[in-house]
């Protein structure tokens, strides 16, 4: 009896690290990048960000030159990359018309989905909400100006943050917070400029100190002056790999990604990616949270009325008497899936609670995208920019997220023809 006992549990046991390691093998090639096995990166010659206490980091007009480097080798050159390219206001976007002879007059926050700007043919950098205000301006045959104060990374903590910032200084007439399913439990972070190690370096933090070390802080991205658009073009061209920028960059990512706690570790002992799965409905969970600096903090909360400031910034935008909206917007995968926030078992259980906490808290109700778009999987195709690999929007994909808010807006009476 014992000995059938001792074989039925030493048969589950086996079935059960069989099932961790065959488990482990998919996410190691479905998720290369969070096991340090993807040596893709890209780069900037130049820091297009500042330090600042209150919003985490604030962006320097100009543009911004950059590539982007697979296995040591060039395989594409921005010039200037794309979503560095901050307009006047230290913001994304083309700049059309005058805020203060606005008719209408709205404020739009948001992470890169928001800021990262598409070049258009004739040269313009162009945003959703760029397309939004030239779309709103035919519909309601008025003056319309949006400012956009999206923020690369951003998570809705930090989208508060800023909200309740800038609507008291603009005060418009409608603010609008556009989120992603992945801004729900992003961490607020602090970007600083500094040399350390002997290296020039954009490093990002989750306490305010402007000059952090390891022990505090990882990488941001990656930073090179040497990476001239000159560089990257011989590179490109030639072919080139074994290079010394290429290398010390390459060399830079590795070290920066060990401190980081994205990294995971497939042979890891002491986290069972199983088990994060079905406890949290996310099998990096444990990664996710472990202690020690991050280039994507995470929070740990269940209620966003568990974070004062939170709750503070909720307060203070109220009291301006400015409405505002909560929009999601669902990725290519999210549309490809037909569900608005990854479905059960495709995003975790915290996130599903900090979305229904953040309607409860700020007693506004978050519109979908899925309820005012019909796509055939060849519309899906176009949408994202081809190049950055990762679900951003492309031009068609900013236009695609302007109709999706027209639609919200006019659908709902938010404002009125």
């Amino acid at each position: 009896m014992l000995k059938n006992l001792l074989l039925a549990l030493l048969s589950t046991l086996v079935a059960l690290i069989g099932i961790e390691v065959a488990y482990r093998g998919y996410l190691y090639w479905k998720h290369p990048y969070y096991f340090g096995a993807d040596s893709g990166f890209w780069y900037l010659q130049t820091s297009p960000v500042t330090y600042s206490e209150a919003f985490g980091f604030e962006y320097v007009p100009g543009t911004y030159r950059g590539g982007f480097i697979y296995d040591g080798q060039v395989i594409d050159c921005w010039d200037p990359l794309t979503w560095w390219a901050i307009n006047e206001r230290g913001n994304s976007g083309r700049i059309k018309g005058s805020y203060e002879d606005a008719t209408l007059k709205v404020l739009v926050f948001g992470d890169s989905f928001t800021q990262r700007p598409m070049r258009t043919p004739k040269g313009e950098w162009m945003t959703w909400p760029n397309f939004l205000q030239d779309a709103l301006e035919r519909e309601l045959g008025t003056s319309v100006h949006i400012v956009n104060f999206g923020r690369d990374a951003y998570g809705l903590l930090q989208m508060f943050d800023l909200a309740a910032a800038k609507i008291a200084e603009w005060k418009p007439d409608l603010a609008i917070l556009a989120f992603i399913t992945d801004d729900l439990d992003r961490g607020r972070f602090w970007r600083t400029n500094t040399v350390l190690d002997g290296y020039e370096r954009v490093l990002i933090a989750t306490i305010a100190e402007p000059n952090p070390g390891w022990e505090t802080a990882t990488d941001a991205f990656l930073i090179h002056s040497g990476a001239t658009g000159e560089w990257c073009q011989e590179m490109l061209e030639t072919g080139k790999k074994d290079d010394p920028i290429a290398r010390e960059l390459e060399e830079r990512l590795v070290a920066g990604r060990r401190r980081s706690s994205m990294l995971a570790n497939p042979m890891s002992l002491t986290q069972s990616f199983v088990i994060d799965l079905l406890v949290h409905g996310e099998p990096l969970h444990s990664t996710y949270t472990r202690v020690g600096p991050s280039q994507m903090p995470r929070h740990g909360l269940r209620h966003f009325a568990e974070d004062s400031l939170m709750a503070a910034r909720t307060q203070e935008i109220r009291e301006t008497g400015v409405p505002y909206l909560l929009i999601h917007f669902a990725s290519r995968t999210e549309l490809r899936q037909r569900e608005e926030f990854g479905g059960a078992g495709r995003t975790s259980r915290q996130r599903m609670e900090l979305l229904r906490s953040l309607e409860e808290l700020t007693d506004h109700k978050v519109h979908g995208t899925l309820d005012y778009v019909h796509l055939t999987d060849e519309d899906l195709e176009t949408l994202s920019a081809n190049f950055t690999g990762d679900g951003h929007p492309s031009l068609l994909g900013h236009e695609f997220y302007a109709q999706v808010v027209a639609k919200i807006l006019l659908s709902n009476e938010i404002v009125r023809r």
